[in-house]
């Protein structure tokens, strides 16, 4: 569950932003290395400029300043024949053609975040007021506040097989969030980062690490979507003849205040309603985790407005590629 809050909780916010945004022009990126590359070199020569009136023995301080600078120069070599290349991709210029349509993506996917925001916040608020309390793990017998995702979803019920799309589109969001995390943060234990997720350069231990972290994911998103959309997950569009306030009998929404054998349970939800009902304890901390993500996915928002564009050079090339052919690293 931590781990489905870090990175989706970001993700959701970081992912569209990072559509709209694009990546930074190259004629930017080669400014940008124009001028790390002078002032690299400046450094260098003033290192060397120190020892060759004097002829005096460069100290062991001095030696590793202008090996890391010499390190850094060649880091510069390499991403210059990078931006090289990646100027004369005809993939790449193609790719440049359908940017308004990564702009429409990311606005829309902007709005779909936003809907999972407002849709699990109301739910938590719904919980918070009206729940059966703690000791009962935050269950809720009839919702009282609307949920967005949900009422859509129950509605798309009706014409098949369009909630099962829109079901998978959310789920499928989540997914790619995640792994727009992992690609821009790599694999962490703690504060180490153990492996970087590169296209084509990722070691087979960091591919291990990525695919059990989505396993992981997943299992948490399954008990995310019972808060997301806890009408369609639980009973979906099913409705039940009952008494109104006045004595009337009118179709009703089904809800676990329903007479027994009115409504059929989804076998997850009765599942999950059971493993909290027996351990309170995971359901209250279920309860808080998703107060977490909403954190998360908040200041992962001012983050990601925040931060400026993106470049092309950005992991794709680091100082432990220096092992590496140029023909690997100049691969786009």
């Amino acid at each position: 569950m931590a781990l489905f809050i870090v990175f989706a909780g970001y993700g959701m916010s970081a992912f569209p932003c990072g559509l709209i945004k694009g990546h930074r022009s190259i004629e930017y990126d080669r400014g940008e290395l124009r001028d790390k590359r002078a002032v690299l070199e400046r450094r260098a020569v003033e290192i060397r400029d120190r020892y060759s009136e004097s002829n005096r023995k460069m100290s062991s301080r001095d030696q590793t300043r202008l090996f890391e600078i010499e390190e850094e120069l060649r880091l510069v070599d390499r991403r210059e024949r990078f931006l090289d290349v990646a100027s004369g991709n005809v993939f790449l210029k193609c790719l440049s053609m359908l940017r308004p349509f990564e702009m429409a993506l990311g606005v829309a996917l902007c709005m779909l975040g936003f809907l999972v925001f407002l849709s699990l916040l109301l739910t938590n608020i719904d919980k918070a007021m009206n729940s059966l309390g703690m000791k009962m793990g935050y269950q809720l017998a009839t919702r009282k506040l609307p949920n967005p995702i949900d009422i859509v979803l129950v509605y798309a019920e009706v014409i098949f097989p369009m909630d099962y799309v829109l079901f998978f589109g959310i789920a499928l969001f989540f997914v790619l969030c995640v792994m727009s995390t992992l690609r821009r943060t790599g694999i962490w234990f703690l504060w180490i980062r153990m492996y970087r997720i590169r296209p084509k350069r990722t070691r087979p231990q960091g591919l291990l690490m990525m695919v059990m972290t989505l396993m992981l994911v997943i299992l948490a998103l399954n008990v995310l979507l019972y808060s997301l959309t806890p009408q369609y997950v639980t009973f979906g569009n099913q409705q039940y003849w009952g008494n109104s306030t006045n004595g009337v009998l009118t179709l009703m929404p089904c809800s676990t205040e329903a007479p027994l054998g009115e409504c059929i349970l989804s076998q997850n939800s009765l599942l999950l309603n059971r493993f909290c009902y027996k351990a309170w304890i995971f359901g209250a901390i279920y309860y808080w985790a998703s107060w977490a993500f909403l954190l998360v996915s908040l200041l992962g928002f001012c983050v990601s407005t925040l931060k400026k564009r993106s470049s092309m050079l950005e992991d794709s090339m680091n100082r432990d590629d220096f092992d590496e052919s140029d023909e690997e690293l100049l691969r786009i």
